[in-house]
């Protein structure tokens, strides 16, 4: 009985073992390193713009490895460049067709549309695989890139300068030829998660025009008379969406900011945070900066969700402060354009009129002509949201001389 105990032991303990050894070989991801290495090939084609090869290398890699974090990356950027880059062309074929029909082909438009949609889909469903590796860093540089941004047949100068640095912190010239235009990058988490937040945002514009019936666009343009254009909502489920994808982005943006705040490393930065002086790009930051940010993203939240309104007199304070418009007391519910969205209706001698109202009207009258143009969506009671007041704070530095309001602005649609 003994002996038959023991062997069994020996022979449970022998397969829990061997059980255990396998899990360990076959069942652990692989090293950060070794999924690096095996993506190496895949890198290297990118930097060489062998696009389609690199996206095939990267894909070879996720079919054996689908949480490899760089095989993901390089398998977005592909896929991002030939998405962008058939948007552009299919884009340029309906213009010039309108152009010469004078009519506007809404169900191409609308296609290529979708088509763009779905593979920048596909991009952040990559981009959310490489976010889950929080030590990912890889080293690229972006204006190496030989592409024919400008689809002349030919990757020409104008194509070259294109993604180049051409301005130092102190916002002058780099020279032509100077190795500072051209800075390799050290992509890492928080970059990721930055490209995450910007697919988000592109894909909630795509999803809003395509939501509208636009056919009317070329005869409206052509003629502008006092006809009634009305451009129908066909699909409501796209503003839905994209009001989802705007909260998606505002929350990664924040992400963002606390990922790119927790950051320890300074080594060639994409985004920089207070304490890095490593980034090739003219992209000072302080503290104050950081801080803005974060109430910037609070204030697009609480307006998207329909719990603050912007005040018209606060954002007409920042044009002129003698329109009509700058004395009314209402507000804009942006969340409700999202959430009642509704056929678009263009009158152009009405239109004309409104505006001439909100610009040199009596506040009755332009009070009147908000109403025409936003209908429910202008209300005379909401809580007021702060972000005016933030834009205001921007306007009187630039008016004091501290900081040029270009760079601000582009710091704030640098980070978003």
């Amino acid at each position: 009985m003994h002996h038959r105990i023991r062997l069994f032991l020996i022979h449970f303990i022998s397969t829990a073992t061997v059980i255990v050894m396998g899990v360990a070989v076959f069942g652990c991801a692989p090293s950060l390193q070794k999924r690096q290495d095996a993506a190496a090939n895949a890198l290297d084609a990118l930097k060489e713009s062998r696009f389609d090869y690199a996206s095939e290398s990267a894909r070879s890699v996720l079919a054996d490895d689908g949480e490899n974090p760089f095989a993901a990356v390089i398998a977005a950027i592909t896929l991002y460049k030939t998405t962008m880059h058939n948007l552009f062309l299919d884009g340029q074929t309906v213009v010039v067709g309108a152009a010469a029909t004078n009519r506007f082909n809404d169900r191409y438009f609308r296609s290529i549309v979708e088509e763009a949609d779905r593979h920048l889909a596909e991009v952040a469903r990559l981009l959310d695989v490489a976010a889950q590796e929080e030590a990912f860093a890889m080293e690229f540089c972006l204006a190496c890139l030989e592409v024919d941004w400008n689809q002349n047949g030919e990757v020409d100068d104008r194509d070259r300068v294109l993604l180049e640095v051409e301005l130092d912190e102190a916002e002058q010239q780099i020279p032509k030829g100077d190795p500072r235009r051209r800075p390799t990058f050290r992509f890492d988490h928080g970059d990721v998660v930055w490209a995450q937040t910007f697919i988000s945002f592109q894909r909630a514009f795509l999803n809003l025009v395509s939501a509208w019936d636009l056919s009317p666009i070329a005869e409206l343009l052509r003629s502008g008379d006092d006809r009634t254009y009305r451009f129908r909502l066909v699909y409501p489920d796209r503003v839905a969406l994209a009001r989802s994808l705007i909260l998606r982005g505002l929350s990664l943006s924040e992400q963002t900011r606390q990922a790119l705040l927790a950051e320890t490393d300074d080594e060639r930065e994409w985004l920089p945070n207070p304490r890095q002086k490593d980034h090739p790009m003219p992209l000072p930051v302080d503290d104050a900066l950081y801080e803005t940010w974060g109430l910037v993203l609070s204030d697009m939240e609480k307006l998207v969700r329909s719990e603050e309104g912007l005040s018209v007199s606060r954002i007409f304070h920042l044009i002129d402060e003698e329109t009509g418009a700058a004395q009314v007391r209402g507000y804009l519910d942006i969340g409700r354009m999202l959430t009642h969205a509704d056929d678009i209706v263009i009158r152009p001698e009405l239109l004309e009129d409104d505006i001439e109202a909100l610009e040199d009207g009596e506040p009755d009258e332009a009070e009147a002509a908000l109403e025409n143009i936003f209908g429910e969506c202008y209300v005379k009671e909401m809580k007021p949201s702060g972000l005016p007041d933030r834009l205001h704070r921007m306007r009187d530095e630039v008016v004091t001389g501290k900081e040029s309001f270009e760079r601000k602005l582009r710091y704030l649609l640098w980070v978003n």
